[in-house]
């Protein structure tokens, strides 16, 4: 499989419902910084509030006050998604997904005091590096790398892998063991989980798998 279409939702086989995160992080960063937005007193994690109010662990991590910051979640999760779409399947990217903003929620839920508050998408986006990094590992020798595209893709794609584990130790990010808790995860559902693609396969000139060819045990 060539590498571009391994890591963006954009080439065959085609993930056009990954591909909406690029326009949701976003769009919902802009409405919370509308005068007057709900957004975050009914969507951001609070101290105390994880039992009374559970929706909020998941909503904090659909949240941003900088759109900008949420739109470069937005493209390292989307590319780590469709990573682990490709090797374990979608449903189960979507599995890691959810994992992604609930365990961390459930983390910081029990452990915010007083009036603190947490927003961010940035759990989304450790746990997507997560599941990338090992679906790459596992589907590894199967990729190609024969255009410049490809090269383009993966260089770049490693780069956006790089920065984002450094930020937290460069910064010395408080909540960087809420990155862990959802990068660990990530990570750990594509390990256990079993691949997507048939595991007897013939790969294509073009690295695309097709279904291995029956051969008749009879005689012709």
């Amino acid at each position: 499989m060539p590498f571009s279409s391994f890591a963006l939702p954009f080439f065959h086989p085609r993930r056009w419902d990954m591909a909406l995160w690029l326009v949701l992080l976003p769009v919902l960063a802009w409405m919370q910084s509308h005068p007057g937005s709900l957004l975050l007193t009914y969507g951001e994690l609070r101290a105390g509030l994880a039992l009374s109010e559970p929706w909020r662990l998941l909503t904090f991590a659909l949240l941003h006050p900088e759109w900008m910051v949420a739109t470069a979640n937005a493209a390292g999760l989307v590319v780590g998604m469709t990573m682990a779409a490709r090797c374990i399947g979608p449903g189960l990217a979507w599995l890691g997904i959810f994992g992604s903003a609930l365990l961390p929620g459930l983390w910081l839920g029990f452990g915010l005091e007083g009036s603190e508050r947490m927003v961010g998408a940035s759990t989304l986006l450790y746990g997507c590096l997560g599941m990338a990094l090992v679906s790459w590992l596992r589907m590894r020798h199967e990729l190609t790398y024969a255009e410049r595209r490809d090269l383009m893709v993966g260089f770049a794609t490693w780069l956006l892998v790089a920065f984002a584990l450094s930020v937290p130790l460069l910064l010395q990010s408080p909540v960087r063991g809420v990155h862990a808790v959802g990068f660990l995860w990530g990570a750990l559902l594509v390990a256990i989980s079993r691949r997507h693609w048939a595991v007897q396969q013939e790969v294509t000139e073009t690295g695309f798998p097709v279904p291995a060819v029956r051969q008749d045990r009879a005689a012709s």
